[in-house]
């Protein structure tokens, strides 16, 4: 931190903000193998969705500084930075998980113990990724050529479908429903009021003029920041809005066309959504932590309660937390929530994000509402990291 895209508007500063990091590499290598260990930097979402000169000129400086042995003593060349695409993302997510439960890799399990491969679900800031093997010559051909990644391991090869959903990540997704639920405000006419929140709950009063950024809670800064806001959330108020601005039914050419389509946009083969083994990460993580999602054999009737990880859970269960979350005042939100320990300033965002990725789950990639899924963190000691499966894969 921070990361590079906020660089856009200072870009030569980019490469020096990376000596914290170097420093701690150093640390972990042996000095006696710094001048040969690769250094690879991957730039992801955050890149991708600035305009190319800027993101090529916080790359060049980069590049310049980990070029220079006196900043870096690591080995590097300038076509190991760049920014990979969000099939590669995906990918290397999906092959980080796979190989930390021996389902791919030197030490996978074969015979009776072989594991069918998980679909893998990452929800960053900016964007997420779905991400799957083709198992047989009959799945391969369901996979459109840009949804197409082919990792060859050793020995081994996979032809995965994956795909990266720029916007959908909690951030970005965030970004979207403010700016219609300030179109919204707009349109009423009155120019005066505090923009009423459907995914902020009742009672949460954000003041004139604050810089209090409230999880994103408007649009536009000024508009924002001159406004303030409220919250008017119900149970089901915000999933609504989330349906609406982020899930059509129905998308035309010209939003599919854009530089954030709608999730309808991609067409997602079966076997992604049907198989046995299904893994979500990252910010599905920290939200099923934070509201208590019910595990799979649980009662949903209880009260919410710290939940053990690796979660089986179902789609269901994400709706019936993200309603209860929702639908709580907001001082009873700040007297029961987080349940897991969280800081208490991130109640600001846990009915979004609840309702978020239950539309996400049962309308964007069409799941039951009963499909067995897993939330989880990391595998043993090992966080679960697309920069992982980035380094095997490099490796």
């Amino acid at each position: 931190k921070p990361g590079l895209s906020t660089f856009e508007e200072i870009p030569e500063a980019a490469g020096k903000s990376l000596q914290g990091l170097v420093d701690f590499l150093k640390e972990q290598v042996p000095e006696e193998d710094w001048a040969t260990t690769p250094f690879y930097l991957k730039a992801t979402a955050g890149l991708r969705m600035l305009e190319p000169q800027k993101s090529e000129a916080i790359l060049e400086s980069v590049r310049s500084f980990l070029g220079n042995r006196k900043n870096s003593p690591f080995m590097f060349h300038p076509s190991w930075a760049k920014i990979i695409p969000g099939s590669e993302e995906g990918g290397f997510g999906w092959l980080a998980y796979n190989y930390l439960k021996k389902v791919v890799g030197p030490k996978r399990a074969t015979g009776a113990d072989a594991i069918t491969p998980y679909t893998v679900v990452e929800m960053g800031g900016a964007s997420a990724q779905v991400s799957q093997a083709a198992m047989t010559d009959e799945q391969k051909k369901l996979i459109p050529d840009g949804n197409k990644l082919v990792l060859e391991l050793g020995t081994e090869s996979y032809t995965l479908f994956t795909h990266s959903f720029l916007g959908y990540g909690a951030e970005q997704a965030r970004a979207q429903v403010n700016e219609q639920v300030y179109g919204k405000h707009s349109k009423s006419g009155d120019s005066t009021a505090a923009i009423k929140d459907p995914c902020l709950n009742g009672g949460y009063v954000r003041e004139k003029g604050s810089k209090e950024s409230a999880g994103g809670v408007y649009a536009g800064p000024e508009e924002g920041e001159k406004l303030g806001a409220m919250g008017s959330s119900t149970d089901v108020a915000c999933v609504s809005e989330v349906a609406t601005a982020l899930f059509p039914a129905q998308p035309n050419t010209a939003q599919c066309k854009s530089n954030a389509p709608p999730f309808s946009c991609a067409a997602i083969p079966p076997f992604v959504r049907q198989a046995e083994n299904f893994l979500l990460f990252e910010n599905f993580f920290y939200t099923a932590s934070a509201i208590g999602v019910a595990d799979i054999s649980s009662s949903n009737s209880m009260e919410p309660t710290k939940q053990s990880f690796p979660l089986t859970t179902t789609p269901s269960n994400f709706a019936t937390a993200g309603k209860k979350v929702c639908k709580l005042s907001w001082s009873a939100l700040e007297t029961t929530y987080p349940v897991d320990g969280q800081d208490k300033g991130n109640n600001i965002k846990w009915c979004f994000a609840a309702s978020f990725m239950t539309k996400f789950l049962l309308e964007g990639l069409k799941l039951d509402p009963a499909k067995k899924i897993t939330v989880q963190k990391d595998v043993g000691d090992s966080e679960i990291e697309w920069a992982l499966g980035a380094a095997y894969k490099e490796a």
